[in-house]
Formats: C-alpha cells, sequence, structure tokens
C-alpha cells in the first residue's frame, strides 16, 4: 500500500511539473528561437542550381555511384 502510494505521488508530481513547465510564458521577452529555427522558409531561392532529372534508366545500376554492397 505504502509503495504504490509513493509511486503514484511521484507520477503526479513528475506530471505536475512537466504541465507547470509547458504552460509557463516566455518570460524574457525574446522570441522563441526554436520556433523561429523549425519554421519552413516562406520564400525558395529556385535561381540557379541543378536540373532535375530521374535517375532510373541512366544505365549506371544504382543511382550517385553508390557502393556495391
Amino acid at each position: 500500500m505504502t509503495r504504490t502510494l509513493i509511486i503514484v505521488a511521484a507520477a503526479t508530481v513528475i506530471v505536475g511539473i512537466a504541465v507547470s513547465i509547458w504552460f509557463v510564458p516566455n518570460l524574457g521577452g525574446e522570441p522563441d528561437r526554436a520556433r523561429r529555427f523549425l519554421d519552413t522558409p516562406t520564400n525558395y531561392d529556385t535561381t540557379g542550381g541543378q536540373e532535375m532529372r530521374p535517375r532510373w534508366n541512366n544505365g549506371k545500376g544504382q543511382g550517385d555511384e553508390a557502393p556495391e554492397n
């Protein structure tokens, strides 16, 4: 009984800490760097670059000259 109570209390404390960390507002005032890093860019540079061609039927076997296993 006591062991189960301690396990349940520890799990409740861990969940409570996780929830409080999740919902604490950003008090630093600086923008969320992780969100800016993970966002996709809105403008893609499509000038120049490599021509897109399929790699099958090019007679080489494996694409990108990969070594055979």
